[in-house]
């Protein structure tokens, strides 16, 4: 099994209880890359300030550089939560406004 993050089952209840990061490879044998995995924000049972701030950690301390964040919300939704939004502005205190640029919202 190669799989860098723990898939769940298809249910209600989140996968994903903390931040954690992994390597890989592009297709397996390209360039290498790290990806962040976050519990989704008013998705868990933990505060959304405490996985914010999880996040922002490990996004300060990794290796290297971050060249894209990729922002997965329920396309059910017309607006962004207060999470979202507060998550959105730390993110902007880390990175400045160049994170518009390499930001992709899916």
């Amino acid at each position: 099994d190669d799989c860098l993050f723990q898939v769940c089952p298809i249910s209600l209840d989140s996968c994903t209880k903390q931040t954690t990061n992994g390597n890989g490879t592009w297709n397996g044998n390209g360039e290498p890359f790290k990806v962040v995995d976050t519990p989704g924000i008013a998705e868990t049972d933990q505060e959304d300030d405490l996985i914010i701030q999880e996040m922002t950690d490990v996004l300060k301390n990794s290796d290297g550089y971050s060249s894209s964040i990729l922002l997965l919300v329920d396309g059910r939704e017309t607006r962004f939560d207060k999470g979202v939004q507060s998550m959105l502005r730390q993110l902007r205190a880390l990175f400045g406004e160049q994170l518009w640029e390499f930001m992709t919202i899916g």
